[in-house]
């Protein structure tokens, strides 16, 4: 199967390309993977993108169209004298089929440093003293992401930064009078820093990340006048796994492989129509102290059209490092160091467009049966039509099919829901309801409409195909089908039933074991009188009269004639059976069964000839005699009934028909 190798292909790409990075890449030392955004693994989404590039290089996404996001936070100060509020991050993203786009500024990635030389000069009234500052910056950030299919996908993210340093220089001017100023020398380096990331679903419940870190970085122009104080950007990789425990339960686990790890666990909920999901992640950075050195709480409220979380990242180290620490060491990340203060961020996310993102979508569609009003329990027990669709998320999904055929539905007809598995393809049965309200007289092609739901409100796809409805009186030419047309015009059957029995009762009521066998007898006597055999006005289709209309029409073929007296009888309250006789050409032939409602010991009361009868069980395991007969044939009770037992023993006892399946009993009730 060409997906299956499609599949195979990129597992491998995706374990060697793991390997290989391990091999090239050295030692890194932040923890890259704190993400402002709360880092919410992707297997628990509620639509939007609750991660950035920190956790999130490689771009996965599962929202689709436009979204804009937005981040503002607070910066306490160890003493917690000095709280700062500012924007961090603002965000715009959009997805286009299987691409996907990503603009993130960060006016808030920034990080200071002011460090005096510890010179500070008086000359005649001039005084003066000399610092260093520092300044380290994030811009702003660009991602791309390409789907290979709902498991696979590729990106790669680049970021914009700016690094400057400030040095104050004594400057003496020597006159009447000594002069003592500074003026301050600037350096900057500016660069781009490119990553690319890897997304791949193992199963269900599993998804795996894996990221460069400082991959590329391309300079702009030179370096700052002392290199030392430049960030430290040593190359590295990231290896992410994202593991739903359940339907509410998912842990998030990124491990910069070399010394740093994050940990999440994240729990959803359903409250006031939207979803809720907390969280709490912890870290460990080799730069800092102690072991877990960071906890970040999280929590979001989630809805159709926006989302906000609050997140709280305390680190568990004193803030109070020494300027000495820095000149010695540096640092690594702008957002996350050993200088960084506890921090409290206030995500917010808004669907700016509501084009919801297909979950499962048609492959193919195909009328199976053509509609027949009459046989109205066979398309609510078998289907009309069967599709196969594909579930184009991650996730296992139930979907709901649904159709809509105008000529025979006052309303959308729902059939049962099936579960397709992530990725897959799953066959879709349709089924209907004929209503009685509408005309049957005359066949016609309608446009059957066909729908798939999930969990929303609008339907996910939809396509259309042409089906065929015949009128009241064709019929699909399988012999079980004809009761359908016993159960028409049982009122016009049981007011014949009634007047005849009524006069012959004496007949009938003659022989207490013959009552049902005598009933038999009158009624097919009284039903056969001026009755014509004729085929069915139309050739190009089956065509069968209902009771009423055989009756009144005073003939029809065997179809009709069996009809209609199998009507008469369960209207009496007979028991009856169709008797389909297959020709090797397809033609049936149609006779009764008729239970006479005695035992076997009973035989001689009707007959001395075994041959004229058929003994079947009934539901107490009891043996009943029934006796088959020949509608077609007007001259007498007799004779029919003999000419059916001969056909019936000759085919469907002694050339086996019944074991063959050249001879089907099918019973009315």
């Amino acid at each position: 199967m060409l997906y299956q190798k499609v599949f195979t292909i990129l597992n491998l790409i995706f374990l060697k390309s793991f390997a290989l990075l391990l091999l090239v890449c050295s030692v890194s030392y932040s923890q890259e993977n704190l993400d402002f955004m709360g880092g919410y693994p992707s297997l628990m989404t509620d639509g939007f993108r609750k991660n950035s590039f920190e956790s999130n290089p490689g771009n996965f996404v599962a929202k689709s169209d436009w979204e804009f996001s937005a981040i503002y936070g607070a910066d306490f100060s160890s003493s917690g004298s000095n709280i700062s509020n500012d924007i961090f991050l603002i965000s715009l993203s959009k997805k286009m089929d299987r691409h996907y786009f990503y603009f993130r500024y960060t006016p808030a990635f920034k990080k200071s440093f002011i460090i005096s030389a510890g010179n500070n000069i008086t000359i005649d009234s001039s005084s003066a003293s000399l610092k260093t500052t520092i300044n380290y910056s994030e811009k702003f950030g660009l991602g791309y992401s390409y789907s290979f299919g709902s498991n696979f996908s590729l990106g790669f993210s680049t970021r914009y930064f700016e690094e400057e340093m400030k040095e104050d220089v004594f400057n003496f001017f020597i006159g009447d009078t000594s002069i003592l100023t500074t003026s301050t020398s600037v350096s900057q380096k500016k660069f781009w820093r490119t990553d690319f990331g890897m997304n791949y679903l193992l199963s269900e419940r599993i998804r795996l990340n894996l990221s460069s870190k400082n991959l590329f970085l391309l300079n702009e122009n030179g370096n700052l006048s002392n290199k030392h104080f430049e960030l430290k950007l040593k190359k590295g990789i990231i290896f992410g796994l994202e593991s739903k425990l359940s339907e509410n339960l998912a842990l998030n686990f990124n491990w910069d492989v070399a010394s740093s790890f994050l940990l999440g666990s994240f729990y959803l909920f359903e409250i006031f129509g939207g979803k809720v999901i907390g969280g709490i992640n912890i870290t460990h950075d080799q730069t800092q102290n102690p072991f877990i050195n960071v906890i970040m709480p999280t929590v979001s409220f989630s809805s159709n059209l926006y989302s906000v979380s609050l997140s709280y990242i305390n680190y568990l180290q004193s803030r109070n490092n020494r300027l000495s620490d820095f000149a010695e060491k540096g640092i690594q990340n702008i957002v996350s160091n050993q200088f960084a203060d506890d921090k409290l961020l206030l995500s917010m996310n808004f669907a700016l467009s509501f084009k919801h993102e297909k979950a499962v979508e048609f492959l193919d569609v195909e009328v199976t049966n053509d509609i027949f009003p009459t046989l109205t329990e066979e398309f609510v027990n078998h289907p009309f039509a069967i599709g196969h669709a594909k579930n184009l998320t991650d996730k296992t999904i139930s979907v709901k099919p649904i159709s809509f055929i105008p000529g025979i539905n006052n309303e959308h007809i729902y059939s049962p829901t099936v579960e397709i598995a992530p990725n897959s393809i799953g066959e879709v049965k349709f089924f209907t309801l004929i209503s009685d309200e509408k005309n049957y007289e005359k066949r016609k092609i309608d446009n059957a409409e066909f729908l798939l739901f999930t969990t929303e409100p609008d339907y996910e796809d939809k396509t259309e195909k042409p089906v065929l409805i015949n009128t009241k009186n064709n019929w699909d030419g399988k012999v079980s089908n004809l009761r359908y047309f016993v159960y028409r015009s049982f009122d016009y059957s049981l007011d014949f039933a009634t007047r005849t029995m009524k006069n012959y009762s004496s007949a009938i009521d003659s022989n207490v074991y013959l009552k049902k066998f005598n009933s038999v007898k009158v009624l097919f006597s009284e039903f056969v009188k001026n009755m014509n055999y004729f085929s069915d006005p139309r050739t190009s289709f089956e065509y069968v009269q209902f009771p009423k209309e055989t009756m009144e029409r005073k003939g029809g073929d065997c179809d009709d004639l069996s009809v209609a007296f199998a009507s008469i009888l369960e209207i009496a309250g007979i028991e009856t059976a169709f008797v389909d006789f297959k020709s090797d050409d397809g033609i049936s032939h149609v006779n009764l069964l008729i239970n006479t409602g005695l035992n076997s010991s009973q035989a001689e009361l009707i007959t001395q000839n075994d041959k004229k009868y058929f003994l079947r069980e009934n539901q107490n395991g009891e043996d009943e005699i029934w006796i088959p007969l020949e509608t077609t044939h007007f001259v007498s009770f007799e004779s029919s009934w003999n000419l059916a037992a001969e056909k019936f023993y000759r085919e469907a006892i002694e050339n086996f028909g019944l074991q063959k399946g050249k001879v089907l009993i099918t019973d009315i009730y």
